[in-house]
């Protein structure tokens, strides 16, 4: 799955295939949002969100967490300096199976990897 075949469109978030999605962010000094949905729960959800950030700027990537109903769950921070790399990880206790809507707010052409363990599934 290419970045260009990402949704934009909340309301219509490309689903999820498999535990793991890669990527860039849309052009050098654009920002963009990606929507992306799977199935979680019930129990401890493992988010793994890598960001590299390109060289010759400073970017920032953020990856949250929202229900069907778009309330937010939880949410993670990326703030790099050009060339940068970090990963920051998030346990999420899901009290039940429910659709799980990722919102990807990318700035500039950064690399991202998000990767989804524990019960969670992609129909």
């Amino acid at each position: 799955m290419s970045a260009t075949s990402f949704s934009t469109d909340r309301d219509h978030p490309t689903r999820l295939r498999s535990g793991e999605v890669r990527g860039t962010g849309a052009g050098r000094e654009e920002h963009v949002r990606y929507y992306f949905s799977f199935l979680g729960g019930p129990g401890e959800v493992k988010v793994t969100f890598d960001f590299t950030a390109s060289i010759g700027y400073s970017r920032h990537a953020t990856a949250t967490l929202f229900n069907q109903d778009f309330e937010k769950i939880d949410g993670l921070y990326i703030g790099l300096n050009p060339g940068e790399t970090e990963r920051k990880v998030k346990r999420i206790q899901v009290s039940q199976q429910q659709t799980m809507i990722v919102e990807l707010d990318l700035s500039g052409t950064g690399g991202f990897l998000l990767r989804f363990e524990g019960p969670v599934r992609f129909p």
